[in-house]
C-alpha cells in the first residue's frame, strides 16, 4: 500500500472497525505506535528488538522504547541497504538458518538497486549483532 503514515487518519475515518498495520522493515515504528496503529510486520531477523520496543512502548516507558526502536534501526539500515541477503544472513548469524545463500537474482539488494552484499557488509552487520547481543532474546 505503499507510505500509510500520512494516511492513518483516513482510515480510521472511513472504516474505524479496521485495524491499519504497517511494514516496510518498521523503519517507521515508533511514529507508528505513537499514531495507534494495530501493529507492524517488519522483517524477521530482529522481530525480538520490535517486539521490545512495542512492549516498551504500549506499557508507557516511551522513552526506553525509542532506544530500543534506535537499535532495531541499526539493523534496519543494513536491511533495507542490502536486502534479503542481509536479513537471511542475520537469521544465519543467529542459529535460524544453517546458510544465508539466497536464490539467483535475489541478492542485488532492495528493489534491484544491486547493492552487493560484500565482505564489507557482513562485517558490519557481524560486529552490530554483537553489539547488540545484549538486547536480543535468543
Amino acid at each position: 500500500a505503499g507510505p500509510v503514515l500520512a494516511r492513518f487518519g483516513e482510515f480510521k475515518k472511513r472504516a474505524p472497525e479496521l485495524q491499519s498495520f504497517t511494514g516496510n522493515h518498521g523503519r517507521t515504528l515508533y511514529d507508528e505506535m505513537a499514531r495507534g496503529f494495530a501493529g507492524s510486520m517488519p522483517a524477521a531477523g530482529f522481530a525480538d528488538l520490535y517486539s521490545s520496543a512495542w512492549d516498551l512502548f504500549h506499557s508507557g516507558q516511551r522513552k526506553k522504547a525509542a532506544e530500543e526502536f534506535g537499535r532495531a534501526l541499526l539493523l534496519i539500515t543494513e536491511a533495507e541497504t542490502y536486502g534479503i541477503e542481509a536479513v537471511k544472513y542475520m537469521l544465519h548469524l543467529r542459529g535460524v538458518f544453517p546458510t544465508y545463500s539466497v536464490r539467483r537474482g535475489m541478492a542485488a539488494g532492495p528493489a534491484g538497486k544491486g547493492v552487493p552484499f560484500d565482505d564489507g557488509a557482513k562485517l558490519a552487520v557481524r560486529e552490530l549483532l554483537e553489539h547488540l547481543k545484549p538486547h536480543l532474546r535468543a
